[in-house]
């Protein structure tokens, strides 16, 4: 055996996981997660209109001008990548609302600033490829750390937030992960492609992911000898690699597929139809997953846990076992966060369960004293955007989750369902899709929680329940250093759900106690809806949880307070719709 010597760098691992990798559980259970990543370096190559002495040589020919002179064919090649390749790459991916990891070079984008909107607009993952497309190894450790952070702050502007993963050409530096992990906001790198699963690494003490890439399933092979010469070649070799990688999964093994592409090379029609081919095989499958770097899927159960099935009678809800209710999925540990750190939750998708119920439980609620008995109403869901409440009264869908939170810096066990200190059961039904939630992380690893999901839910949540559903929800995480976030306190960037237009009825309350008041508010709505459209008391109390807003109208008039409960109008009017 050769021993290794002590050189700058990681050491040599020929072993991995052995001969037992772990039993990966990916979303939906698939046998295969799929990760397609557009490496987005045109507008970033060596040339010399950005002032370097060489020619970028990667092209469609195996030619290349003497240095001395600049490459007009070469940089051409490259422009139409950034001119029409990506964007017929993007509408490909939106077309099969396919999300992928963009290994994008700060100066491309910067090129072309349109094509990060894109990237920020569709929900793709920007991924750190250098500040140009270049080779970091030849780059001294403080130059390397500079142009780290010139990148992150170059890729806020361009696509909206940082990056959390990166990946630079063909290889790192011997330093380039200990900068990673100094720099503090990155969740992994790809500079490796020794593995089939992500694996963590200890990087100055500290435990941090490798998700390898590959050049195997990679378009580069189109223009490099003993490579691809057709779009079948590519196809024909990707899925005989999906065929042997479900075989896997079938024996207990689920692994992970890097397919990469570039704009200039699949960006090209004939080829683009090889990669559309791989797509609509995988989705096809039914157990193919398609996910980029920083995003996680979670399933979670509705608040009872299993325990009301749909059309048991009311009594079920009386009788909860308290010790099964609000199941959570997690926690996830995100890797690199500490307290003093901030975790961005973005909702990238909400998929409620086939059904959901909506309740009456005694005991709990605005006006438990009023409502001492259990009543409840089922609703199928589905794709619907709305659901029918009684005859003549549809509520539409707004799905969110209603408890998100890290873990709170307690020794002793926390209750689920009073809000902490890290978020926790905040109902707050603005957490739809398309929202950023950002949560002050308490404890090493921040330990993300998220369940409670809704199908819809009005302000106040007034009997304690919305319509309470399983969830899909697929969130994209990130951490920020530095943006001090108060405990107890969070952030939420997000447009509200709409409520349709056609006015509202509200009834208001006055006096010096909020609670009271908000009681007071609510028992009007509950008084008009009785009279007004003739539902029994118990469906308006219900009503109010789904559809009333509550709303503090005044709090500065000491010593009487203002609280109105309104109710949109237009759900006595609108039918229930399907999606």
């Amino acid at each position: 055996m050769t021993p290794q010597i002590e050189v700058p760098g990681p050491p040599r691992d020929f072993i991995g996981y052995g001969p037992n990798p772990p039993k990966v559980r990916w979303p939906d259970d698939a046998a295969l997660a799929v990760s397609i990543v557009v490496n987005y370096e045109e507008g970033s190559e060596r040339s010399k209109a950005f002032g370097d002495e060489h020619n970028e040589g990667m092209t469609e020919v195996a030619y290349i001008l003497p240095d001395q002179y600049r490459d007009l064919g070469a940089e051409s090649m490259y422009e139409y990548g950034s001119r029409a390749g990506i964007w017929r790459l993007l509408r490909l991916f939106d077309e099969y609302g396919v999300k992928v990891t963009m290994y994008a070079a700060a100066v491309a984008l910067e090129q072309n600033p349109a094509v990060g909107e894109w990237i920020r607009r569709a929900g793709h993952e920007p991924c750190s490829h250098g500040w140009r497309w270049e080779e970091v190894w030849l780059l001294d450790r403080e130059e390397e750390r500079r142009r780290i952070q010139m990148t992150i702050d170059s890729l806020v502007r361009t696509c909206g937030r940082r990056p959390v993963g990166c990946y630079h050409r063909y290889a790192p530096s011997v330093h380039t992960r200990e900068l990673l992990v100094e720099e503090g906001g990155f969740l992994y790198d790809s500079d490796a492609y020794n593995d089939d699963l992500p694996y963590f690494v200890k990087v100055s003490g500290r435990r941090h992911l490798v998700v390898p890439y590959s050049l195997v399933y990679n378009d580069s092979r189109f223009i490099f000898a003993q490579g691809f010469s057709a779009p079948g070649d590519f196809v024909e070799q990707v899925k005989r690699a999906i065929d042997e990688y479900r075989r896997e999964a079938r024996a207990g093994y689920p692994k992970m597929m890097s397919i990469g592409v570039h704009p200039r090379l699949f960006g090209q029609a004939g080829r683009l139809s090889g990669l559309r081919e791989v797509i609509e095989h995988g989705l096809g499958l039914g157990d193919v997953w398609f996910g980029s770097g920083d995003v996680v899927r979670l399933k979670t159960r509705e608040v009872s846990g299993g325990q009301v099935r749909f059309g048991a009678p009311a009594q079920v809800v009386a009788e909860l076992d308290r010790s099964r209710v609000y199941p959570l999925t997690g926690p996830i540990s995100v890797e690199g966060s500490a307290p003093g750190d901030v975790l961005a939750i973005e909702m990238l998708e909400l998929v409620p369960g086939a059904w959901g119920w909506t309740a009456n439980i005694p005991g709990r609620g605005l006006l438990a004293d009023e409502f001492p008995d259990p009543y409840i109403r089922y609703f199928e869901l589905g794709s619907r955007r709305s659901v029918e409440f009684v005859p003549g009264v549809s509520i539409p869908l707004a799905p969110f989750c209603g408890t998100i939170g890290v873990a709170p810096d307690e020794a002793a066990p926390v209750p689920v369902r009073p809000p902490h200190a890290g978020g926790g059961n905040i109902d707050t039904r603005q957490l739809t899709r398309g929202s950023t939630l950002y949560l002050p992380v308490q404890v090493e690893g921040a330990l993300l929680s998220v369940g409670d999901g809704h199908a819809a839910q009005a302000d106040g949540e007034v009997c304690v329940t919305g319509i309470e559903c399983d969830m899909t929800a697929t969130v994209r995480l990130h951490l920020i250093k530095d943006w001090p976030l108060r405990p107890t306190q969070y952030r939420i960037l997000t447009a509200a759900p709409e409520r349709p237009a056609g006015g509202s009825y509200g009834s208001s309350a006055s006096g010096p106690d909020l609670k009271e008041d908000a009681r007071n508010a609510v028992r009007g709505l509950i008084d008009w809806l009785t009279h007004e459209h003739r539902l029994g008391r118990e469906d308006a109390y219900l009503l109010c949880s789904l559809a009333a807003d509550l709303r503090i109208s005044q709090i500065v008039n000491d010593p009487n307070y203002c609280v109105t409960a309104l109710l949109p109008l237009s759900i006595f009017e609108a039918p229930a719709l399907d999606g």
